[in-house]
């Protein structure tokens, strides 16, 4: 092997970086050489490690590991290490304990496409180019247990036999849920006490009234209430058919096309199906009062 003086006399030559078992060795000023005289790490005197140009480590093992040791015991252990496109940042409890992947970068041929961080070797956040995904690897898997937020706005979030959403408001009542179309606010759901709210825009501000609501009575008669089961579970039902409402609603009470592509919804709580039975109800109170006056 090459002495000190061997490779100060020799450090220029390229023949050692090929020949010799020594490629690398401490410098006078406290740094290390390696296949020549240029100084790629130094030392401080305050101790601190600093690299004055890169530092570049390959190896098919652990590339780089870092002991914390008193002495006699290694322990805390940290290590990089790269597989194909996976660069792998571990740490383990000692030098001799088991490997955990706490943190792995994957590297593609346009940069980085993935980062995950895994505790006790189970991955539990991921971020790559479909989002974020928190308990779950995959995107758009909506039936497993975890939440994602993509890049396109969606937020998913999956809960074995639980709730899988918290909205909590402290200090005052009020809206804890705005929703909004085109960043105008069509609707909130409130809290009050032990109460909650699904509230509708409804501030006369925003309204051109043309007069009351009449025919009500022939809307209510062009409703046909049915019940029967769920084709899915079995379960009763009791309610309307949305495609029959369409035909007789001036708002959009019902969603969808029949027969298209998505199932069709209706909204139960709906303005127009409310005030046409109060409407109704009303002309039946003013006659009931008008037929038990005549009396």
């Amino acid at each position: 092997m090459a002495t000190e003086q061997d490779w100060a006399t020799y450090a220029d030559q390229t023949y050692l970086a090929t020949t010799d078992t020594l490629l690398a060795r401490t410098s006078i000023g406290g740094g290390v050489e390696i296949a020549g005289s240029h100084v790629v790490a130094r030392r401080a005197a305050s101790g601190k490690f600093y690299a004055e140009d890169d530092l570049v480590l390959a190896s098919v093992a652990p590339a780089l590991i870092i002991h914390e040791t008193d002495g006699t015991t290694t322990h805390n252990a940290f290590q990089i290490t790269k597989t194909g496109d996976n660069v792998y940042f571990q740490t383990r409890s000692n030098a001799l304990a088991a490997v955990s992947d706490d943190y792995v970068m994957t590297v593609g041929a346009s940069g980085v496409t993935q980062h995950a961080w895994n505790i006790t070797g189970t991955t539990k956040a991921v971020v790559n180019t479909n989002g974020i995904l928190v308990g779950k690897t995959t995107a758009g898997s909506y039936n497993t247990v975890g939440v994602e937020v993509n890049t396109v706005g969606l937020v998913a979030a999956t809960r074995s036999a639980n709730i899988c959403g918290l909205f909590n408001r402290t200090g005052t009542d009020g809206s804890v849920v705005s929703i909004r179309n085109d960043n105008t606010e069509v609707g909130t759901i409130s809290v009050s006490g032990t109460t909650t709210a699904y509230n509708t825009t409804s501030d006369y501000r925003l309204k051109n009234i043309s007069g009351p609501l009449i025919d009500s009575g022939k809307f209510i008669d062009a409703l046909n209430p049915v019940r029967g089961t769920w084709k899915t579970d079995g379960k009763t039902f009791i309610g309307f058919i949305a495609h029959e409402i369409q035909e007789v609603a001036e708002t959009p009470i019902a969603h969808g096309e029949k027969d298209g592509e998505e199932m069709q919804g209706m909204s139960y709580a709906s303005p127009e199906l409310i005030a046409h039975m109060v409407a109704e109800l009303k002309s039946l109170r003013s006659r009931v009062a008008e037929l038990e006056a005549a009396q």
